[in-house]
Parts: structure tokens; sequence; C-alpha cells
């Protein structure tokens, strides 16, 4: 039981990691093509 609340805590982590890892990558990259695209 514990090992499944460890295993659903770590996938929430990982993946909230990963939203945040692409909203700064294309933050990155729209600045970076002097784009006015936002993301959101």
């Amino acid at each position: 039981m514990l090992d499944v609340l460890v295993y659903c805590l770590f996938v929430t982590l990982a993946a909230l990691a990963v939203i945040e890892i692409l909203k700064y990558w294309k933050r990155f990259y729209s600045e970076k093509n002097g784009s006015v695209i936002k993301w959101n």
C-alpha cells in the first residue's frame, strides 16, 4: 500500500517537473526567436 502511494507521489512530482521544464523551454525558445507567442 505504501509503495503505491510513494509511486503516485513520484509520478505526480515528475509530471509537475516536466510541465515546469516545458514552460521554461517554451518561454526561452519564444524569446530567442523574438516571437510574441504567449505560453501559459
